[in-house]
């Protein structure tokens, strides 16, 4: 994995979502079809009928998809705190969770990529969806979360890059084929990478040519010193994407929170071919095979801490 800097990744991030945040809902449309049922079942879980004021934080928030599934569950004196690095992904999220009438307070606080924007001990519940592999400093976040959350509180970390889905030669190897398969074209793509065959200069001028988000980005970058050149869209694609091509283990995770895990599951074994063919029978019935005989190597992963 190239190295970047801290720096350069959390403001490439906070670049994309500001300046691209109007396309953010529209680019995860996955996560709104596939994902709700899950979350649902966590808020039945952990979130239904307790007694007591909660607080929960949402870190990573984007438009609202979390606080949107939990809050219903949540009473009169709970606070559901939304908190992300984007400024314009937080007022859509102000926007669109105004327009619902849940029973909750809910309050908005930007999260600068370092420390987290609450006291010490001070939250019952820390949820993050998706977000996890877009932080740097992975070891310095986490301890963010152990300092915020409340002895007894959980923290609960859903769509997550799963690190044993690339170690399973089995379940990725077929992933290649099949993502070949449906999508015949990207063989081309593929050989063109691997030197046997060769651009054309239609091709080639495409792919120099700079859309008007990557051309902010760049710009930004550059006037701010971070960057020396100008980078392409995959290269921003993959800075903000930190830590997802390689994933995370549990260990990964809990060595810096020495948490009990408490709820663990993967899911998603035919990774991106089973997010867009969903609604394939054949497709769903071998994701399922996978997830039988391979319950901890699914792409993405749901786990679930409670800390001591």
């Amino acid at each position: 994995m190239i190295q970047y800097s801290d720096e350069l990744v959390r403001r490439t991030n906070e670049l994309f979502y500001n300046l691209g945040g109007e396309s953010y809902d529209h680019s995860h449309d996955e996560i709104i079809v596939l994902e709700v049922p899950r979350w649902k079942k966590i808020a039945e879980l952990f979130l239904k009928n307790s007694e007591k004021k909660r607080i929960v934080l949402d870190v990573g928030c984007g438009t609202g998809f979390v606080p949107s599934v939990i809050c219903p569950y949540l009473k009169r004196d709970d606070e559901m705190i939304c908190a992300d690095i984007s400024r314009e992904i937080l007022n859509q999220c102000r926007t669109k969770l105004g327009q619902k009438k849940f029973d909750c307070n809910l309050s908005y606080k930007i999260y600068d990529g370092t420390c987290l924007p609450l006291e010490n001990y001070s939250a019952d519940v820390i949820t993050m969806n998706s977000v996890l592999h877009h932080i740097p400093d992975t070891g310095f976040f986490l301890k963010e979360v152990s300092r915020v959350l409340k002895k007894g509180g959980y923290l609960i970390i859903g769509h997550e890059a799963n690190a044993l889905f690339y170690k399973n030669w089995i379940i990725w190897t077929l992933y290649r084929i099949l993502y070949v398969l449906y999508h015949p074209k990207s063989i081309f793509d593929i050989l063109r990478k691997r030197g046997f065959l060769e651009y054309d200069k239609t091709i080639l001028k495409q792919g120099n040519q700079e859309d008007e988000l990557t051309a902010k980005i760049n710009n930004s970058l550059l006037a701010e010193g971070l960057i020396n050149q100008r980078l392409t869209r995959l290269k921003i694609d993959n800075i903000v994407e930190y830590y997802n091509i390689r994933g995370f283990t549990i260990k990964d995770i809990n060595q810096y929170l020495n948490f009990e895990l408490i709820f663990f599951e993967t899911y998603n074994h035919l990774y991106w071919v089973f997010v867009e063919h969903y609604k394939n029978p054949f497709i769903v019935l071998l994701n399922k095979i996978l997830g039988f005989f391979y319950p901890k190597d699914g792409k993405n992963m749901l786990l679930i801490f409670k800390k001591p």
